[in-house]
């Protein structure tokens, strides 16, 4: 503004004379962007000068007040190109708030002790919680996601970068334990009310800023876990992008340090990508980037120590890799079926039962023709209530609602569920619960 007051100075009139050959204040608001190359809000501010800024003390005025801003400019243009500089600033304004406030403290910040747990002061109400592919965690109310009536259009749950996508979520209480399993075979727990609490739009907190990760490892695998007195009933199962299984009793995690715990003992090219928790009687189904799937008893793989490496839970040919390991109820009615996601972007959901039960460590079986249809880009378990959420190597999102998706045999091509674009693959899918956004779920083309 205060250029575009000198400029009307510095051409004054000039000015004058173009404003009176106007028919209105618009016309000459655009004549003065066109001679003067101003902008709009510069040529308003002309429009309404004052008679009284037109003398000669007024105009001193403007020209020291823009000349004062203009040093200003200079002076901060000069601390943010220097750190020393800047780190000097700091130093300073440190220093005067020091000299302002050194009085002592007037309260103390300690944790309760004595009777009172300061997890007595957490009131144990149900929430959500989310983690992102790129590693914000996030708590919410449950409260946020109240019931809807069918074919409403739901809530948004989570603002994020666009290159980041849901990776899990799932609803638990404020004092259940929470794990989490990294990439290089640590673990670590936190009670759910110690995952910060965030707005239904905030991206949430990094879990570095949570959890003491070290360069280069990131979560794998965020679960809630059963009560600590139930846990000699259940069973924690890895599994290695190598084709590395493990199976061992969840009791031996219950003393966990801030700083982790050894899970899984990894060989140097290999990482943890999948834990889940069985009562030990159940199935489990490994499928691998080239199409090929095993289904074996999980009592095939023995209960080991914590720090054991495990054992092979299918064999891998060549360049080969696990895309996916779920376990399942055989028993179960409303078993969960198995979602073969290929990087084209084709799915196709199969029930467990087409696959024979094997022995472990077998070459498996196949489970998707990699050569006519590309390579399987994810094997997922899903159920006609989850939605499934479906991330290219371009950075799009899509999101389908499983039910959508037919269950179809063992050596069919499936459905169409994602259009990539060129030189573009799908690299992730996982599913999440179901929740209609403000666009409506996308169907999946018919079966082919």
């Amino acid at each position: 503004i205060l250029l575009g007051l000198k400029t009307a100075l510095d051409y004054l009139d000039e000015i004058i004379e173009l404003l009176r050959r106007c028919k209105s204040p618009a016309e000459g608001k655009e004549k003065l962007c066109e001679r003067f190359n101003i902008d709009d809000e510069q040529a308003q501010a002309i429009v309404e000068m004052r008679l009284g800024q037109l003398t000669n003390l007024e105009q001193i005025k403007i020209e020291e007040e823009l000349a004062a801003i203009e040093e200003k400019i200079a002076e901060l243009e000069a601390i943010i190109s220097d750190d020393e500089h800047i780190l000097a600033v700091v130093k300073d304004e440190l220093n005067d708030i020091k000299a302002k406030y050194a009085d002592e403290r007037r309260t103390q910040i300690e944790n309760v002790s004595g009777e009172v747990d300061i997890e007595d002061l957490i009131p144990n109400d149900e929430s959500v919680f989310t983690l992102t592919r790129m590693g914000y965690l996030k708590r919410q109310s449950a409260d946020t996601y109240q019931a809807q009536r069918k074919n409403g259009k739901g809530i948004k749950g989570l603002s994020r970068r666009e290159e980041d996508v849901t990776k899990t979520v799932f609803s638990a209480k404020n004092h259940d334990h929470i794990m989490f399993f990294t990439t290089k075979g640590k673990v670590f727990r936190l009670k759910g009310w110690e995952i910060p609490e965030g707005s239904r739009q905030s991206k949430g907190t990094n879990a570095v800023n949570l959890l003491q990760l070290d360069e280069n490892e990131k979560i794998s695998v965020m679960m809630k876990v059963p009560a600590l007195e139930e846990e000699k009933d259940y069973f924690l199962v890895f599994a290695t992008r190598n084709g590395i299984i493990k199976r061992t009793e969840l009791s031996l995690y219950k003393h966990i340090r801030k700083s982790g715990l050894i899970a899984i003992n990894l060989d140097d090219d290999d990482e943890l990508a999948w834990v889940t928790i069985t009562t030990g009687n159940e199935e489990i189904f490994v499928a691998t980037k080239h199409g090929l799937g095993i289904r074996f008893n999980e009592s095939q793989a023995r209960s080991i120590g914590r720090t054991a490496r495990g054992v092979k839970a299918i064999t891998l040919v060549g360049d080969d890799k696990v895309v996916g390991m779920c376990t399942v109820d055989p028993e179960n009615e409303n078993r969960p079926t198995i979602l073969t996601v290929s990087e084209n972007g084709i799915g196709r959901r199969t029930d467990i039962s087409e696959f024979s039960i094997q022995a472990r460590g077998g070459k498996g079986k196949i489970n998707y023709k990699t050569e006519k249809y590309g390579k399987v880009a994810a094997v997922i378990p899903v159920t006609d209530e989850d939605d499934l959420i479906l991330m290219s190597s371009g950075g799009i999102v899509i999101r389908i609602a499983a039910e959508t998706i037919k269950t179809s045999g063992r050596t069919t091509r499936g459905v169409n569920l994602m259009k990539t674009n060129e030189g573009e693959t799908v690299v992730s899918a996982v599913t999440v619960m179901k929740e209609e956004d403000e666009e409506e779920s996308l169907p999946a083309d018919e079966e082919i």
